[in-house]
């Protein structure tokens, strides 16, 4: 009896178990055709969560200690009062999509400010190591789906999920290619993680750049801008801030600043002027592949031969820059001078706004999602809470004086979180939503923040009065 009470206080006393869980079954759930076999068991996150939180409240209380979680408990009490206040329509989805959002901001970001952070790193390394493995096997299996010429359509709840190509970009087995590219960025980034956190080994440079190679190629075929304003913004700040191993790489004398600034520049736009001048002829090249498939397995049948077409956006005035968002980004900001206050929430906001024939799933701009979700006092909330962290990290990049490790290692959660909130201006991945982005990026902000040093700024404890030494 004592030794499943110790093991029962272990699994409710340490967040680590919940989000190793949490991981693993979202990062599945987001493959499409498992989506039907886990969505079910998704939901035991939720009971295993208020267990944890309710085991935290008589114990801890480390969701009212750990910094900035009183901004994200203000927001959620608001969006709860939203949820009240529009209770007539999609009350239980209004409900279900407030607790996971509970689970991600209590539980996914919150750390003990106590705690050792030798014990943190292996934590991170942990995480970093299930999120590349994972993300890397999805991927190559999107690329052997396309490279096979295998495509299907399956259907989860009425809703049609592709396999493989449609619209002429590549989905593989994911449910869209957006979600695709943005979590081979994810892969990267973690990936990039485990080799700062291993040191810098030798295997370990060998399995990031296989790594990178895929997740890059996965990001050319899907077509998705908005995996490319993360991949961009994700190598800006980290161009930006190695610009001193940048220099090193190039002279071994000593460069001033702004020259080394310069020089990061340069390299960054070298990478994106690469990037697009070298996605066309991957297309191309790599199109050859599947078009040989077909051409092989169509052979000796009376149908006529497949065209070769390499993967590309078809550029008209259905998928232009835009892409509907500013229809979207209209109808939003007309809901949400209807509900200025409290808003109308996530499925409220939706609800009746058709795209591609069916019910849109969110407004494609985080940003104006909340204002019309929760309302200016939940907007103010939550862009106060992620201002602050963004502002800490970013003061912390320029005064840090030890440019070891630990810098590499925090630039690197810093770009994944500077990245985030700039792909959030042309999608919803954060907030309102069960996927595998939020769960992984509201993990790595929270290492972030659990890293960030408690004195960095002069009066932050008491301004922000979240229980930081």
């Amino acid at each position: 009896m004592a030794r499943i009470t110790s093991i029962i206080k272990e699994l409710l006393g340490n967040a680590i178990y919940l989000k190793v869980s949490y991981l693993l079954l979202i990062c599945f759930y987001t493959i499409s055709f498992l989506m039907p076999l886990l969505d079910g068991l998704l939901k035991v996150v939720l009971i295993y969560g208020f267990l944890y939180l309710v085991y935290d409240l008589f114990t801890r209380r480390l969701f009212f200690k750990a910094p900035f979680v009183k901004f994200l408990l203000a927001f959620l009490a608001l969006y709860a009062v939203t949820v009240v206040i529009n209770y007539q329509k999609y009350l239980w989805d209004n409900f279900v999509a407030l607790c996971y959002m509970a689970v991600s901001m209590l539980i996914l970001f919150p750390h003990d400010p106590q705690e050792d952070y030798e014990k943190k790193k292996r934590e991170l390394l942990l995480i970093c190591r299930l999120i590349s493995w994972i993300l890397f096997a999805a991927t190559v299996l999107s690329l052997l789906v396309y490279l096979l010429d295998i495509n299907m359509i399956l259907y989860y709840f009425g809703k049609p999920v592709y396999i493989g190509v449609h619209q002429n970009r590549l989905w593989g087995i994911y449910p869209n290619p957006n979600t695709s590219a943005v979590l081979a960025g994810l892969g990267i980034a973690a990936s990039m993680l485990v080799w700062l956190l291993k040191r810098r080994s030798k295997k370990q440079t060998v399995l990031f750049w296989i790594n990178f190679s895929c997740q890059m190629l996965l990001i050319v075929l899907s077509g998705s801008r908005g995996g490319e304003l993360f991949l961009f913004a994700l190598f800006g700040v980290i161009l930006f801030f190695f610009r001193d191993k940048i220099a090193a790489r190039f002279t071994k004398k000593h460069w001033q600043d702004a020259k080394k600034y310069l020089v990061s520049v340069i390299c960054f736009l070298v990478f994106v002027g690469s990037y697009y001048a070298l996605s066309t002829p991957i297309k191309n090249a790599v199109a050859l592949v599947p078009y040989g498939v077909s051409m092989i397995t169509q052979s000796g049948h009376d149908q006529g031969l497949e065209e070769f077409q390499p993967l590309g956006r078809e550029e008209n005035a259905d998928t232009s820059v835009d892409s509907g968002r500013l229809r979207l980004w209209k109808i939003s900001l007309q809901r949400f001078a209807q509900h200025p206050v409290f808003g109308m929430t996530a499925k409220g906001l939706t609800d009746g706004v058709i795209t591609d024939g069916a019910q849109t799933e969110h407004m494609h701009n985080l940003y104006i999602q909340i204002l019309g979700s929760s309302g200016i006092l939940g907007f103010l909330t939550f862009m106060v809470f992620k201002a602050w962290i963004l502002l800490r990290a970013l003061l912390y990049a320029f005064r840090e004086k030890q440019r070891d490790r630990h810098y590499d290692m925090m630039i690197v959660l810093f770009a994944v979180a500077a990245a985030t909130a700039v792909q959030q201006l042309v999608e919803v991945d954060e907030l309102y939503r069960v996927e595998a982005i939020p769960v992984i990026t509201w993990i790595l902000l929270g290492y972030l923040v659990c890293f960030l040093p408690k004195k960095s700024m002069a009066g932050v404890e008491a301004c922000e009065n979240a229980g930081v030494d």
